[in-house]
């Protein structure tokens, strides 16, 4: 291997190991996020589960996964309805209002993605 193969092989790395700990910040401020929600519930004794839609992304990926993965760790307090999606765009568009796509509250995307209607 070439010194620029060698380069071109740590950036990539880099790169990959960069979104990977974009995605665990993005997680972590949501799960406070959720965590904050849930205590300020708490203290005012509220019975009744927060209703939200969730939109993550099609079946067998990961935005799809970590909405199912929420709304399963997230019971009783929250009831979560994962919308149907195409991914991460859709999602934004869900959050958005964009006419003709489904309305969301949560909606999983990719931290260097940017949508204008």
């Amino acid at each position: 291997m070439n010194y620029q193969e060698s380069l071109q092989n740590t950036k990539s790395a880099t790169t990959r190991s960069i979104r990977i700990l974009v995605a665990i910040t993005i997680l972590s401020v949501l799960c406070a996020a959720i965590s904050l929600v849930l205590l300020l519930r708490a203290d005012i004794g509220a019975s009744q589960p927060i209703k939200l839609d969730i939109a993550g992304g099609p079946d067998g990926m990961t935005f799809k996964n970590v909405a199912e993965a929420l709304k399963s760790e997230l019971k009783p307090q929250f009831e979560l309805n994962v919308v149907p999606s195409q991914g991460a765009v859709d999602n934004l568009k869900k959050l958005e209002g964009v006419v003709g796509a489904e309305k969301a509250d949560i909606g999983l995307v990719h931290s260097h993605l940017d949508y204008t209607t």
